[in-house]
């Protein structure tokens, strides 16, 4: 260009590069025991990476992104009774911006249980019913039963086949049963955490003690 006077003049021109923008929702996860699958959105107008702290029992589906996206994290089986904590790490291709959704997964806790319900009560069977909450996965489940308070697996047991999920109903039928006696059963599940039992229900018999001129036990 050249000015009134006939000397070139120089104009510099700046180009202001777009505002960065990056954001992710929601910033912390509360995640169950049970592994599972959460996601989080990212926002943003660039391109972004994904990074965890730990490895062991987080994986990210993707790494990278750009502009408005949706990250998924999977989490497996927390087995321990304590919590952990996982930071996903999102951050501008420049690292210049950073967000991180904390993960707080809950610890494993053994299996909580209803107090059976016992119905069709005879001189030597009886039918029970309980149903179960749990935190993972349940391995195994059935009922146990005394004459004396809080039976375990130790005592008596009845065990349910083909046991899974995280909740459900148990049922079973307690045979071979002595005429005029008290019992006590409760229901239990295991899990990868333990054996959690209910409270105990208490039911009697029909028919008369042994030794009161009944036959106490049917002929098995």
């Amino acid at each position: 260009m050249t000015g009134n006077s006939g000397t070139a003049a120089q104009i510099t021109v700046t180009q202001l590069g777009k505002d960065v923008t990056l954001s992710i929702e929601p910033e912390r996860i509360e995640a169950v025991a049970k592994g599972k699958t959460y996601t989080f959105q990212v926002m943003s107008n660039v391109d972004w990476t994904v990074t965890a702290d730990v490895t062991t029992w987080v994986s990210i589906a993707q790494r990278s992104g750009s502009n408005n996206g949706v990250v998924e994290v999977t989490l497996t089986d927390n087995v321990a009774s304590e919590a952990r904590t996982a930071n996903i790490r999102v951050a501008t291709a420049s690292g210049k911006m950073e967000r991180t959704c904390v993960i707080t997964q809950a610890g494993g806790t053994v299996p909580s249980l209803t107090q059976p319900t016992v119905s069709g009560i005879t001189r030597y069977e009886a039918n029970v019913q309980s149903t179960f909450t749990s935190s993972l996965d349940a391995t195994q489940s059935g009922f146990c039963y005394s004459t004396e308070p809080a039976p375990t697996i130790d005592d008596k047991v009845v065990t349910i086949e083909s046991t899974s999920g995280t909740s459900g109903e148990l049922n079973a039928k307690l045979s071979g049963l002595t005429s005029g006696q008290t019992y006590y059963v409760r229901a239990w599940v295991r899990n990868a955490n333990g054996i959690g039992y209910s409270s105990d229900a208490t039911f009697t018999t029909e028919g008369k003690k042994p030794g009161e001129d009944e036959n106490p036990t049917p002929d098995l």
